[in-house]
Order: structure tokens, then sequence, then C-alpha cells
């Protein structure tokens, strides 16, 4: 097995995190999307279309997707929301390039704009979307209690933010998949198919460190964020959830 370096061993203050997440990212390679479908059992996918349902958003609303990665979650809208006016967002270029790729013109689809920015300094005026989408980001940010600030002060009166994410196990069985699949199997993987290993080796700390899905609904709850909810996904090891302005 891999030895996991501690999280305090990577970074120890809010700006060296946002330097280590960016600079590991930029890092991914072309086996990054292909990486998530074997680390999920090829779920994930399913995941963030459960995301989208759950927001019930119309087809004239307009969204911004916060740390959209390589578009799955943009792709995922796009498909069930037809004419959806959406924005994705990253601080990571190449990412936002891998997406790009893969939501160009020839989709057929609306076109998707893109933002190159950090989701802690969102460069967009107040009340200006209908909702905010994000997908296994909260992780990674210094501050969860910031960005769900940020998404409420962009986000129209009665819209709606939907946040997909990995929860900390709280239970014995949820430890002990865990601790064979999350710090086990997806290390070593990560390892042995990826030339930027770093990032699965984090993956198991950060969700190990992160907060349970009762905990989470507090955080967005104390944002202003009404009648926030949440739905287990994969034995409650991912969360959906969902709040309104």
């Amino acid at each position: 097995m891999p030895k996991l370096k501690r999280l305090q061993d990577r970074y120890n203050t809010a700006e060296e995190k946002e330097t280590y997440i960016e600079n590991m990212f930029s890092s991914i390679d072309e086996n990054y999307d292909f990486l998530n479908r074997v680390m999920s059992l090829g779920l994930d996918m399913g995941w963030r279309r459960r995301a989208i349902k759950a927001g019930k958003f119309s087809n004239q609303s307009a969204i911004l997707d916060v740390a959209t990665g390589t578009g799955d979650l943009l792709l995922s809208a796009q498909k069930a929301i037809p004419g959806v006016n959406i924005v994705g967002l990253d601080f990571c270029r190449p990412f936002l390039l891998k997406a790009k790729e893969k939501l160009d013109d020839k989709n057929g689809r609306h076109p998707v704009s893109f933002i190159e920015a950090n989701g802690l300094k969102l460069p967009v005026k107040d009340e200006t979307f209908d909702g905010v989408l994000t997908a296994f980001s909260l992780r990674n940010v210094a501050s969860v209690d910031s960005l769900f600030s940020e998404f409420y002060r962009i986000t129209k009166p009665g819209g709606k933010v939907v946040s997909l994410e990995m929860m900390k196990p709280n239970n014995s069985f949820q430890k002990l998949v865990f601790s064979i699949h999350f710090k086990r199997v997806v290390p070593a993987l990560g390892n042995l198919l990826a030339k930027q290993a770093e990032a699965y080796n984090y993956l198991p700390l950060s969700i190990e460190n992160f907060y349970t899905a009762n905990e989470l609904t507090t955080i967005i709850s104390r944002e202003g964020w009404r009648n926030v909810s949440y739905k287990n996904v994969m034995f409650g090891f991912v969360a959906i959830h969902v709040g309104e302005k």
C-alpha cells in the first residue's frame, strides 16, 4: 500500500493549500477522466445526473458550474436541460482547456462559456445566476463557508445551490470500505496509471478530513441558504446537497 503523506505535511495555510491544489490539478494527465470512472466503479456520471435533477432547473435557467474541472457536470447539465445557459468556472487552465474540447460547438447544444477564476473570488455581479452547481470541489477549497457565501451572493432570490461531494465516513461499515477502497485501492491505481499520482494519494486524506453530510448541511445553512437538504448516494459515501436563496 502506498504510504500516504499527511495533509499537514503538504500545506499549512489557506494560501499554501490553494497553491498545492492548483499545482496538483494542473499536472493531471489524460487518464484523469478514466480514473474517475474506475474509482467510482463507473457510477460518477450517474451521480452528476442525479445532482442536476435535484436542482429542478428550467430550460431558461442561467447556471454557474464552479470548479468545473474537465466539464463532466457541464455536459450532464446540457443533456438534462436543453437550452440551459451554463458557464463553467475553474482556476486550473489545463482543466478548462480539456472541458472546452469536450463541449465544443460540435455537440449541437447551446454553447457554453468558460471563466478562469477562483471560486472564492467569483468575478460575477451580485444576483446574476439562477443557480450554482459544484461537484467534488469542496474538499479542495481553503474555506467551505466562504465558498457558499460567494455562491449566495451571485445567486438570484429564489435560486438554488447544488453540491455533489464525497463525505467523511461516519459509521463502521463506511470506515471499513473506505480503508480498503479509498486508502488502498485508489492510491495504488493512481500510482500505477497516473503520471501525477499525488492527486490519488491526496484524495482519501481530503475525504477523511472533510465533513459529514449533516455537518455540511449546517455550514451551508449558516451562509444564508434556506431549506437545505441532502440525499445520500452510494451508502452515504457521496451526498447531494440542495439549498434555496
